[in-house]
C-alpha cells in the first residue's frame, strides 16, 4: 500500500485528458478482529480522471460488477451478459451531445404564443450539474425571457455561479435551426459569470459547432470595466 501511495502521482500525472483511474480491492478485513479472513464485505472504490465529477457518492453499490459494467461502457464495448449495472452516468461529466440533448428536452416547455420560435438551453455547472431553460414570452414583449437567462437565473438562485458550458437549440416551431446562437442581452449576462473560453455549442445534437463565449462576445463589459 505504501509504494502504491508513492507511485501514485506518478500515475495520475501520466493520464490522458480521456483516462479513468478507479481504485478498490477485492474484499476488506476489520483490523478490530483476530481473524485473518475476510471479515468485510465493504471496500471503497475510489474513481478520479478529468471528465470526473468530483465529490459524487455512489453510495453502497450491489455487486463489484458494477465496476466492470461502467468500465465497459466508458470503453465502448457492449456489457453483455455482465451481471453489474453501470454508474458512469452519475460520475462522468455529460458530453456536448448528451448537453445538447438537455437543451432540446428544455424546448418543449418553451412558452412563445407570438413568435412560435422555441429555445431550449442547457448550462453546465464546473461541477457536474446541468440546469436548463427555455424562452417566455410576455404580452408585453419587453418582459420576455430568453432560454439562456432563464437557465442562468435557475442556476444562481440555487447557488451555483461557475459554469462550463453551454448549448443552445431552436427554431421556428417543432423544427430546430442549424444554429440559434444567443442573442446580445444573453452573451452579456453569460459573460457576468462564465470565463471567455467557456465552449457554446450551437446547432442540433446530430449536429452541433463549438464557440466559446469570448468568439460570440469579443467586447463585454465586466466588473473589471468598473473598476
Amino acid at each position: 500500500m505504501t509504494a502504491f501511495d508513492r507511485a501514485l502521482p506518478d500515475i495520475m500525472g501520466k493520464m490522458r485528458e480521456d483516462d479513468l483511474l478507479i481504485i478498490t480491492a477485492d474484499h476488506g478485513c476489520d483490523p478490530a478482529t483476530p481473524s485473518t479472513d475476510h471479515s468485510r464485505e465493504y471496500t471503497p472504490m475510489l474513481a478520479y480522471g478529468s471528465g470526473i465529477r468530483h465529490g459524487v457518492d455512489l453510495g453502497t453499490r450491489r455487486s463489484f460488477a458494477d465496476i466492470s459494467a461502467t468500465v465497459l461502457e466508458y470503453l465502448g464495448v457492449p456489457a453483455g451478459d455482465t451481471a453489474g449495472e453501470s454508474f458512469l452516468g452519475e460520475i462522468a461529466f455529460p458530453t456536448p451531445e448528451k448537453l445538447m440533448e438537455s437543451a432540446v428536452r428544455a424546448r418543449e416547455f418553451a412558452y412563445v404564443p407570438y413568435s412560435d420560435f422555441r429555445v431550449g438551453a442547457a448550462l453546465l455547472t464546473k461541477n457536474g450539474k446541468i440546469y436548463t431553460g427555455c424562452n417566455v414570452e410576455s404580452a408585453s414583449y419587453s418582459p420576455t425571457n430568453c432560454a439562456e437567462r432563464t437557465a442562468l437565473f435557475k442556476a444562481v438562485s440555487e447557488g451555483d455561479t461557475e459554469f462550463s458550458a453551454i448549448a443552445v437549440v431552436g427554431g421556428m416551431g417543432e423544427k430546430l435551426s442549424d444554429s440559434c446562437p444567443p442573442c446580445g442581452v444573453c452573451r452579456q449576462m453569460l459573460a457576468e459569470f462564465c470565463s471567455p473560453d467557456m465552449p457554446v455549442y450551437l446547432g442540433t445534437p446530430k449536429s452541433f459547432t463549438r464557440h466559446t463565449l469570448g468568439e460570440l462576445l469579443p467586447y463585454s463589459f465586466t466588473r473589471n470595466d468598473l473598476s
